[in-house]
């Protein structure tokens, strides 16, 4: 994890701090994605706190600054900002608050939460009068037999990437986490794919198949091997 994408979670609001190797242990207990949305609602209460005029403050905060960066974030009737958020979202940028404080060993102002939670139920049905969004569909089978159609007469460049479509498809990952952010480092062995992950076996009619380990996949259960057969799984 690139500790720079984390720089407000790492500090205690006007104060920074170089992680020491038991922080650094500590932060090999979450997935990137979850720090990087506790990083996220850290720097949104650090413009809460701004907005209040209190650029210098630093963890614990009260439980008058919970209550202040709920309605700051939170939609209110008539009066829409720039800064509104759902209630859902208000509720997780709570708990990511929670665990910023234990991260830093400070005393979350729990006497809050029975005030927030009727400001989060007053936020909720400011939510339920908007129009809903269009939810963003999944990428289902269909999608990547297309996919497989187009990219298999392509050039070599093309290939590679319907490889990598393929392996993320039916290995439940992310693309971010079986691919290289830079050309040169040393990668995470426990995060990225390795030449010794992949293995490959020729069966008795001569066909080949790659066996690849995945670590850390979203939905999949651990030392489960996973085949597919088909036009998309010309590689298992």
């Amino acid at each position: 994890m690139d500790l720079i994408k984390i720089k407000a979670f790492l500090g205690k609001g006007r104060t920074t701090k170089n992680p020491n190797p038991k922080d650094l242990h500590v932060l090999r207990g979450y997935k990137p994605n979850t720090l990087l949305s506790y990083n996220a609602a850290a720097k949104k209460l650090i413009k809460s706190m701004r907005a209040k005029g209190k650029f210098s403050f630093k963890l614990p905060i009260s439980a008058k600054d919970v209550n202040n960066f709920c309605y700051w974030a939170g939609r209110e009737e008539d009066h829409p900002t720039q800064q509104d958020v759902s209630a859902n979202t208000l509720q997780k940028y709570l708990y990511s608050i929670k665990a910023w404080h234990l991260f830093h060993n400070k005393e979350y102002p729990h006497t809050s939460e029975a005030k927030v939670a009727v400001m989060l139920r007053s936020s909720a049905r400011e939510d339920a009068a908007l129009p809903k969004k269009e939810e963003k569909k999944a990428v289902t089978l269909e999608h990547l037999v297309l996919l497989t159609q187009n990219l298999m007469q392509k050039g070599k460049k093309e290939r590679e990437v319907l490889d990598i479509a393929l392996v993320a498809f039916w290995g439940l990952e992310r693309l971010g986490e079986i691919t290289y952010q830079s050309k040169a480092g040393d990668p995470n062995p426990r995060k990225k794919i390795h030449v010794l992950d992949v293995r490959l076996r020729t069966a008795h009619n001569g066909t080949v198949r790659a066996l690849i380990t995945l670590r850390d996949a979203k939905t999949g259960k651990p030392s489960t091997s996973i085949s597919r057969k088909g036009t998309t799984c010309y590689a298992q």
